[in-house]
């Protein structure tokens, strides 16, 4: 004889007592092929998660979620306003390019030829004004519009006056070239550029200052940059400069280490009221303005100095 069978009570009967809606569907047996029996309701527990109870673990996980979130928040908020505060003391984020000489302090130069020397420019020229508390920095520069947009030419602005100075850096080029001087000239009225000169005999002062680091702008503020570097040392005091002067002027040589920045100020001695130094100088040859010469150290001793 077959077992008997189940069948699932139609939802549209009639119940003889009202169902638990809470509880699982209920079922009965059906009749063998021998006989009928009774309907015997044989109710099935399926266990059904509480919709209320889900909503807590939703509203639940949301909170944390959302305080969680605002701490991170937080966190970064006060690591950025620490970090401007700190940025507003320098005009540089500590930055070092990794060496391109590897080993090269392993080989030994003797008999080898003399390296020339080789002249560069400042990669960064800078005016710092001198009556603000900050003695904030900008940056000068000659752009104008064209068809193609607008065209920023690398002239850079010289420029010394009692009220503003002018913050040069220089990148210490190649390996084993560390003994270093600056070499000072007007622009030749002859250059295919316009320096545009304004200047009688000047008497300026250069500074040597307190950065090894590649200088840059304020992070996240296009265009924007802090106070200069602390005075170091001074380089050259009192130089005077004649406006009418077609040499060039080499100072005193220094040491610069391959891969660091040299960065230097120019300005006005002190006590000379009616100073102006004021020029544009261009990446070019021959050489103007404000550049930096660089001479082989390898061969003074056969090692780096």
């Amino acid at each position: 004889m077959s077992q008997p069978g189940f069948k699932i009570q139609n939802s549209n009967s009639t119940p003889s007592k009202p169902e638990d809606m809470s509880r699982g569907p209920r079922y009965a047996l059906l009749p063998s092929e021998g006989g009928s029996t009774d309907d015997v309701e044989i109710e099935a527990y399926v266990p059904r998660p509480s919709r209320k109870k889900a909503e807590n673990l939703v509203y639940l996980s949301a909170c944390i979620g959302g305080i969680l979130s605002s701490t991170v928040s937080v966190i970064l908020l006060l690591s950025g306003i620490g970090g401007t505060a700190q940025q507003s003391m320098s005009a540089s984020l500590p930055t070092r390019r990794a060496s391109t000489y590897l080993g090269l302090d392993k080989v030994d130069f003797t008999g080898s030829p003399t390296f020339p020397p080789i002249s560069s420019f400042a990669h960064v020229v800078l005016q710092a004004d001198l009556q603000s508390p900050q003695r904030a920095m900008s940056e000068d520069d000659r752009s104008y519009y064209s068809p193609e947009g607008v065209i920023y030419p690398d002239d850079r602005h010289i420029l010394a006056t009692p009220n503003v100075s002018t913050v040069v850096q220089f990148r210490n080029l190649d390996y084993g070239m560390e003994r270093c001087a600056l070499w000072i000239s007007t622009p030749p009225v002859n250059m295919s550029h316009n320096p545009a000169i304004r200047m009688d005999d000047v008497t300026i002062d250069i500074w040597e200052l307190d950065m090894a680091d590649e200088l840059f702008p304020l992070a996240g503020v296009s265009g924007k940059w802090a106070a200069p570097p602390r005075r170091r040392s001074l380089y050259a005091d009192r130089l005077v400069l004649k406006e009418d002067s077609s040499g060039t002027v080499k100072l005193k040589e220094f040491l610069c280490r391959s891969g660091e920045f040299t960065t230097f100020e120019v300005s006005c001695s002190p006590g000379i009221n009616d100073c102006l130094l004021d020029f544009w100088q261009v990446k070019g040859m021959p050489l103007n303005g404000v550049s930096m010469r660089q001479f082989d150290s390898v061969h003074l001793s056969g090692v780096v100095v």
